[in-house]
């Protein structure tokens, strides 16, 4: 066991052979990010409409989170499974349903109580305006929305839902990924993780031959392009894997350290990067690269015991209920949104007002309790 004295003066968290605290302190870095763009850029808020517009820039700032997530899921999963003696696919899907489905379902019924109270006048964002379309609530429900490109599934219940939806589809394809991964030659892993992030690299190209009507006027993206570069747990299981294949790099001591500032800097680059391609660059696993990047000098600088804030109390704090944050925001959002703001375009300065001052709070008040009461306690009853 490791343990250092963190920059700021707070107790770090340890680093054990099975933890590695810095990555979960970035998991609260990544979903507030998801959580404050969904604030900002995709509700019909400002009256200014070049001002909406201008907001909508932040939303790389999600999208890139999302892969952060998702190779984040396939590394820390691949370096909890080295030590797992004795473990067997069936216990492991077990422990990863109960994971994620409390969490999810309470919110899918909160978001469906949502949009059966205020139907057609729902200021859920990116729902479909009219009746409630309970075929893709249900598929939305058991998580197998994601796979079908219509816009009334992919805009469903509690939207963010997508993601865990790909996470799902990772989780079965997990053990048999691992017998593979783990058969890998230590001299070829990184080239099978250059080889994982050209395809990521090729989903938003493939994407473009998708055309067809756009998802909505303010989203002029082709619904087949959005679905297939973005949404499609097939397209993003490369980035799952890169996660996998990385966890074997820094285990086996082949990854040199980096600074995380140099990490974070090349991150940034892509995101200024992708707002200068066309639109499904910034939906899709185009950070597949700068992630894989952060992931693996966080896990390696734990390891080497150096200081990092990531792994203070408090935000190991937060990251563990970063999941919960994910989860609740979005629903969060919408009720604040309906009940509590004006309604109508209103100007800057009222909106911001309103938005950090009003809204945020609740947003980061949700997960706290929602972790307390539903996830905590459900994942020691049943995971084990």
């Amino acid at each position: 066991m490791t343990t250092t004295t963190s920059p700021a003066g707070l107790s770090p968290a340890p680093v054990t052979e099975n933890r590695l605290p810095s990555l979960t302190g970035v998991r609260f870095y990544a979903a507030l990010a998801v959580a404050l763009v969904h604030l900002v850029s995709t509700q019909v808020i400002f009256s200014d409409t070049n001002l909406q517009i201008a907001f909508g820039a932040t939303i790389p700032l999600a999208t890139s989170a999302v892969s952060i997530f998702f190779v984040l899921s396939g590394f820390v999963l691949t370096w909890s499974a080295r030590s797992a003696v004795g473990d067997t696919a069936r216990k492991f899907w077990r422990r990863r349903l109960v994971k994620i489905f409390p969490n999810h379902v309470v919110m899918w019924a909160l978001a469906m109580g949502f949009l059966v109270t205020f139907g057609a006048k729902a200021q859920m964002v990116g729902t479909t305006p009219g009746p409630v379309r309970w075929d893709a609530s249900v598929a939305n429900l058991f998580l197998v929305h994601a796979w079908v490109p219509n816009p009334a599934y992919i805009s469903s219940a509690n939207s963010p839902a997508w993601s865990l939806a790909n996470e799902l589809f990772f989780y079965l394809m997990f053990p048999a990924l691992y017998l593979v991964i783990k058969r890998i030659p230590s001299a070829r892993l990184k080239i099978c993780a250059l080889g994982a992030v050209l395809v990521s690299l090729a989903v938003p190209c493939l994407a473009l031959l998708f055309g067809g009507a756009n998802l909505a006027p303010e989203m002029p993206i082709p619904v087949w392009q959005l679905w297939f570069g973005y949404l499609f747990p097939v397209s993003r299981l490369a980035e799952f894997v890169l996660g996998m294949v990385l966890a074997r790099v820094v285990a086996e001591g082949l990854w040199r350290p980096r600074r995380v500032g140099l990490a974070v800097l090349l991150l940034f680059v892509s995101l200024v990067v992708s707002l200068a391609l066309p639109p499904i660059f910034f939906f899709g696993p185009f950070y597949a690269a700068p992630a894989g990047l952060l992931v693996a000098t966080l896990a390696t600088r734990d390891l080497e015991g150096r200081p990092s804030h990531l792994r203070g109390r408090v935000m190991t704090y937060l990251g563990d209920r970063s999941f919960a944050l994910y989860m609740s925001h979005f629903v969060v959002i919408a009720y604040a949104r309906q009940l509590l703001l004006p309604s109508g375009g209103q100007d800057a300065g009222q909106a911001l007002m309103w938005l950090f001052f009003v809204v945020l709070p609740l947003v980061l008040l949700a997960p706290i309790a929602l972790y307390a009461l539903v996830e905590k306690p459900l994942y020691k009853r049943f995971a084990r």
